[in-house]
């Protein structure tokens, strides 16, 4: 139960410090915070007491030291752990005084500074600051509430004069802060402040190249850097996250940016695309293999939203011989119980199909995967195949694959073009005006802005394509089927079934009369019949 004293020298008193952020509980602030209201109550004769303790010289919590309420959170934030702690002490066993170092180590922000000042004087504690005195009245309340409206007035000045002078880095085309990019390291010598780190580099080109020649997936990728392949930079196991950070960064393409996102008070939101700052740094993987590994987890992501909840081996890959439109996924009964579901491929005319139909999934599965397991216990037969679709395919888009190479061309012509007209605009003595620089230098930017658009549309019609070297992949992948299929081992869930399906670029057409064929890669296509339910 509380005790309330009288004299000022029986007063206790506890001992509140705040910093903004976790990485500021390293420097000096807390130290220097704690030790000064240390003193003050010292000089009053109070008494200091606590349940939580800091360490004087880290700063940093501590089961035993000086008792103090610690908070790393920003003034932004209403919530305070340590904050809360001090309440709750105060209703277990009660206090008089929090002495706190200044108005704006309780809030800068003059509604919330009041907030937590009540939240005390309701239980009977009051606040003192080592800093500043108040009297006891509203002109008191008025004197506070201003401290504290000016030091929040302080703080965003100072922001944004650091703010300014970071993004005036990042125009002058250098990077501004934070750990460098993994591949990169900091070096103020190099193009936009940052050097290769040639180790690293080799392990991000790694794994652009397995990603963009679907080698593995990102999971495939992740399994053979954690077990074989260089740490990440601060030790540990890579994750997930970071491997796609890695993929989607502009940086290994030679592009940083800089100003992206800002603070709305609330959370981080994206800034407009025109108030990005871009600056260069070096090349460390080629613009094309970026290219691709975009477009593949551009695909993953659409393939990922469509996915169906449950298991379907045939997912994405049957399709109507009238309309040409896939079948839908789907399960009846599924509320039920799993031992009364359904799963079905359905032709639906409310979709947009030419008519109704229904596929039991259980039965056409079994039938098609008949057919697969036979050709894949044939290796010969189906490498043989698959090099003859694949030669048939190439010859059949030879036009595509001739552009590809002239727009390859292009954008290395324009990329060159582009860097001897800055070089000749630097070169007093080739006298360039900064119009006629910025005229040419528009004119060239808007053909390689065209000649990417291009190749984009190439690239996609050409990305389910196999590349010649996966001959190499298939033979390996007929040998391994093979060996799995007789092996004790082989366990051939949906899933499983449906990835040897997609490697093989498996389509079921299906015509009205239940009389359907399989293609893919693996020469002619195989025939079979279906009873429609």
């Amino acid at each position: 139960m509380k005790q309330t004293a009288t004299l000022e020298n029986n007063k206790r008193a506890i001992i509140y410090a705040r910093v903004s952020t976790d990485d500021q509980r390293g420097n000096n602030s807390i130290p220097s915070q704690v030790q000064e209201c240390k003193r003050y109550i010292e000089n009053r004769g109070y008494t200091l007491i606590g349940n939580r303790f800091v360490d004087l010289e880290s700063g940093q919590d501590a089961a035993s030291g000086i008792p103090a309420f610690v908070d790393d959170f920003s003034s932004r934030e209403l919530y305070r752990p340590a904050l809360d702690d001090a309440c709750d002490y105060l209703e277990s066993y009660g206090y008089d005084v929090v002495v706190v170092y200044a108005v704006d180590r309780l809030d800068r922000y003059p509604e919330k500074l009041m907030v937590h000042k009540n939240l005390f004087r309701e239980k009977g504690a009051v606040i003192e600051y080592v800093t500043q005195t108040f009297s006891n009245d509203t002109m008191g309340e008025m004197m506070e509430t201003n401290y504290a409206y000016f030091a929040k007035i302080e703080n965003e000045s100072r922001s944004e004069r650091f703010n300014r002078g970071k993004r005036q880095k990042a125009k002058r085309g250098f990077f501004v802060s934070g750990p460098a990019p993994y591949g990169f390291e900091p070096d103020k010598t190099s193009q936009g402040g940052l050097k290769v780190n040639e180790e690293e580099a080799e392990t991000v080109k790694w794994i652009y190249e397995t990603y963009a020649n679907c080698e593995s997936s990102l999971e495939g990728i992740l399994l053979q850097l954690n077990h074989s392949r260089a740490k990440p930079r601060k030790g540990g196991k890579w994750q997930k996250s970071s491997l796609h950070k890695i993929l989607i960064n502009t940086a290994y393409i030679d592009k940083m940016y800089y100003n992206k996102r800002k603070n709305d008070e609330r959370k981080m939101i994206p800034r407009d695309r025109e108030e990005w700052i871009e600056f260069t740094v070096p090349k460390i993987v080629d613009e094309r293999m970026f290219d691709i590994v975009q477009e593949r987890i551009a695909v993953n992501r659409e393939r990922l939203r469509k996915r169906a909840k449950h298991a379907y081996m045939l997912g994405g890959m049957i399709a109507c011989e009238e309309c040409g439109k896939a079948y839908i996924s789907q399960c009846e009964n599924a509320q039920r119980g799993p031992e009364k579901e359904k799963r079905l491929y359905r032709h639906r005319l409310l979709a947009g199909h030419c008519n109704n139909r229904r596929l039991d999934a259980k039965v056409l599965e079994s039938v098609v995967w008949d057919k697969i397991s036979d050709l894949l216990l044939d290796p010969a037969n189906l490498k043989s195949g698959y090099k003859e679709a694949l030669e048939k395919e190439h010859a059949a888009h030879k036009r595509q694959y001739e552009l590809r190479e002239v727009l390859y061309k292009n954008i290395t012509r324009v990329d060159l073009s582009l860097q001897n007209l800055t070089d000749a605009y630097m070169d007093p003595e080739i006298k360039m005006t900064k119009t006629e620089y910025m005229e040419v230098r528009k004119r060239l930017q808007d053909q390689q802005k065209y000649n990417r658009e291009q190749l984009g549309n190439v690239e996609k019609q050409l990305s389910d394509i196999p590349a010649p070297d996966e001959y190499e992949n298939i033979s390996k992948f007929a040998d391994d089927i093979r060996a799995w299929l007789n092996g004790p081992e082989w366990k051939p869930t949906l899933e499983k079934k449906h990835q040897v399906l997609n490697l093989l670029h498996i389509k079921v057409i299906i015509d009205p009369e239940g009389k359907g064929r399989i293609t893919g890669w693996f020469g002619e296509p195989l025939g079979f019949s279906y009873s429609a339910s």
